[in-house]
This record gives C-alpha cells, structure tokens and sequence, in this order.
C-alpha cells in the first residue's frame, strides 16, 4: 500500500522528533507520508514539519481554542493530521529537484504525472523538515 499525500495539507498552511528516515530531503517526505497514512501519529507528522508551518498550525490552533470558548483546547498537530484526510491522489514518485544549503525542493507525483507538488524543506539540527507554503496553491 502506497502511502498518500492530501494536496489539502497546502489549504492548512513546524522540530522536536527525530527518525533515520528526516536525514535527507526525500527521506524526510517519505516518513512524513508513511507517518500521516497511520492513525494516532499526530505528533509523529507535526515533528516533520518545519519551523514557521509549527508556528503558523500552533496560531491556528490558539484562535480555534478560543472561538471554541476554551472549553476544548484544539492541538495543532491534531488540526493538521485531519486536514490528511481523504488524499486526492497517491504518490507515485519523489524526486529531489534541487538543494541549496539548509533548503531543498522535492518533486511528488501520481504515476499518471496528473498531480505534481513541490515541497520545500529547511534542514534543522541536522534533520530535514517540510515547510509548506503559507497560501494554497494557485490562491
């Protein structure tokens, strides 16, 4: 079984966990999908993502605690696993398109080549992180 991506995570607009798998730019991509494909890895998914998404997901997270009354506290990593649901395509392929010091771009495909994503990536401490962009693609 193929591990599947939701473009959504780029409607969503983060690095305290480590794996063997965050030590390159692909490997990170992969844990990040393999962990977002299995339930109750929340944490597991957020630790992957770089630091100004955390921080974007965290602020979100904050206000829709407070608009909730502060009756339930909303966690960002929580809020962000829900937004993978129902992936609109698998991945077929990851490619590393370019690296450039502590930055890196990864190419993800469906094996038709009908959905295409490029995702950024910082290296922090060592390991690599996904940041994903602050708007929606083509918004």
């Amino acid at each position: 079984m193929r591990a599947t991506c939701h473009i959504a995570v780029v409607l969503l607009l983060s690095a305290a966990g480590c794996t063997a798998g965050d030590r390159s730019p692909v490997g990170a991509v992969r844990e990040f999908l393999k962990q977002s494909s299995m339930l109750n890895s929340d944490q597991a998914v957020f630790d992957l993502l770089g630091p100004k998404t955390r921080a974007r997901l965290e602020q979100v997270a904050g206000k829709t605690t407070t608009l909730m009354g502060g009756r339930r506290r909303v966690t960002a990593a929580k809020m962000f696993l829900l937004g993978l649901a129902d992936p609109p395509y698998k991945v077929g392929k990851i490619t590393l398109q370019r690296k450039q010091g502590d930055r890196a771009w990864v190419k993800l495909e469906d094996k038709k080549k009908k959905y295409t994503e490029i995702w950024q990536l910082v290296k922090v401490d060592g390991r690599w992180r996904i940041e994903l962009p602050d708007k929606p693609v083509g918004g």
